[in-house]
């Protein structure tokens, strides 16, 4: 790297102060739960709608195992540094060494928990991130800025300016300690602040986000669970059920009360006579069946609102397989989004990296990209498949890059670095121009046999075999 100095010295993270208001969560309501919806919508409080999806989260099994599985999914994907496309040798040069910057703080970083933290914009709509950063000595006199820290601002600390007549109306603000008020993100330290939102959505926060579809749901599926619960504690047991006597004394109807408790699991009842006891099976069913439907509905909208498909593999069903298939596509592309907002988050700390070190003197459009490696196999094979028709059919050119991230999921080898070619070892230059000749595959080389076979051009064909030739001749 050229860079000796750090051009610029990165600001401290601004400390947020926790404001929001808190709610008793055995007592909420659905009429709560509106309030808080209206608050967020009306005047701009999103930290307390941000704290309920917390909430949500905790409380919910189903609801945080599938965003569990969603920023799994993300988190294990490979992350690929790929530099930028100069114009000219300088320009490429200049590329290759803020790929490199790029690469070592991808090394450094835990990307596995950083990137569950990136997943949160698809989820709530927006985030804030704080990034401290330290200076580092380097190989040949040289220091550099690398990311020390990056944490997660709690929603808590979060709302969005609902003043039309101030020139930030709609954006989202922190509330950061010693201030007395919310400030907003654009004017927090640029260094050591990262602002990353799903889609633009200034004005319009409090409706972004996944989790926002679900919170109705959520809430519904938090009633009924509890009245199922009460339903089954009432009729989930054989219910032992005494009579007595018109006019019995208040004496002899405790009786009969501490004989009916007696009555369970190994246990017995002595009563007098003229006193009746009565075992009643469970055998309602109605209203328990009503129950689980409008549970099972409630998280098949959670599975469509968060990954994009409702069934799963291996559904015993007419069609399943079918349906199955269409509906991981529907959740290839649920990913692919999802892996792009995490790429925005990476991109984000990079470039103010690169704007730390090399001040004025960088180059923004020469800044690399960071994408999570996410390939399905079908698909590359089509792709690959797509790319010699058009190149070897059609003489349409397709550019490299293309190959390596499409189809591959690699990146391009860089200059010096050891790469298997046609099965040999060597050492790659970017203006190599002796390449060993592709191996034929076996498959390829039977049905090229075959082709030459049918059309009398094959090696044992008569027209080249002028021995066999001569025998049918006589």
């Amino acid at each position: 790297m050229a860079s000796t100095e750090p051009a610029n010295s990165p600001e401290a993270p601004a400390e947020p102060e926790q404001t929001s208001t808190y709610y008793n969560f055995e007592k909420l309501t659905p009429k709560r739960v509106k309030y808080i919806m209206q608050r967020a919508d009306a005047y701009g409080r999103v930290d307390m709608l941000y704290k309920l999806y917390d909430d949500m989260e905790s409380t919910d099994i189903r609801y945080g195992g599938i965003l569990n599985q969603l920023r799994s999914t993300i988190a294990g994907m490979p992350l690929r540094v790929q530099p930028a496309e100069g114009r000219t040798a300088k320009e490429r040069e200049i590329a290759e060494e803020y790929a490199e910057y790029a690469s070592a703080i991808v090394e450094n970083l835990d990307t596995h928990s950083l990137t569950q933290e990136f997943v949160e914009p698809y989820i709530r709509g927006a985030t804030v991130h704080t990034v401290e950063w330290e200076l580092e000595e380097l190989p040949y006199n040289r220091t550099m800025y690398f990311p020390k820290n990056v944490e997660t601002i709690d929603g808590r600390h979060l709302v969005m300016n609902d003043d039309p007549a101030d020139d930030h109306y709609g954006e989202m603000e922190m509330f950061v300690k010693g201030q007395g008020q919310s400030v907003p993100i654009s004017e927090l330290p640029e260094s050591a602040t990262l602002f990353l939102e799903n889609g633009k959505g200034r004005g319009d926060y409090a409706r972004m986000g996944r989790a926002r579809n679900v919170l109705p749901w959520w809430i519904g599926v938090r009633y009924v669970s509890t009245w199922w619960a009460q339903y089954i504690e009432s009729y989930g047991k054989p219910t032992r059920i005494g009579t007595y006597p018109r006019g019995a004394s208040k004496k002899r109807r405790g009786q009969l009360k501490n004989f009916l408790k007696q009555v369970g699991q190994d246990g017995y009842g002595l009563f007098p006579k003229g006193m009746e006891v009565e075992l009643k099976e469970a055998q309602q069913k109605g209203q328990m069946t009503t129950y689980q439907d409008y549970i099972n509905k409630a998280h098949t909208e959670y599975s469509i609102n968060i990954i994009g498909q409702a069934g799963t593999t291996g559904e015993n069903e007419d069609g399943g397989y079918a349906k199955t298939a269409i509906l991981n596509g529907i959740r290839q592309d649920i990913l692919q989004h999802v892996a792009n907002l995490s790429s925005k988050g990476y991109e984000g700390i990079i470039r103010k990296g690169l704007s730390l070190n090399y001040g004025d003197q960088c180059e923004k459009h020469l800044m690399p990209t960071v994408q999570p490696i996410l390939l399905d196999g079908q698909q590359a094979k089509q792709k690959a498949q797509a790319a010699k028709i058009l190149s070897t059919d059609m003489g349409l050119p397709v550019p490299e890059r293309h190959l390596y991230e499409q189809v591959l999921g690699v990146e391009k080898p860089q200059e010096g670095e050891r790469v298997v070619v046609s099965g040999e070892m060597m050492e790659w230059e970017d203006d190599l121009d002796d390449l060993p000749e592709p191996q034929t595959s076996q498959s390829e080389a039977s049905e090229s046999n075959n082709t030459r076979e049918a059309d009398g051009t094959g090696d044992t064909s008569v027209a080249t075999n002028p021995d066999q030739g001569s025998t049918q001749n006589g």
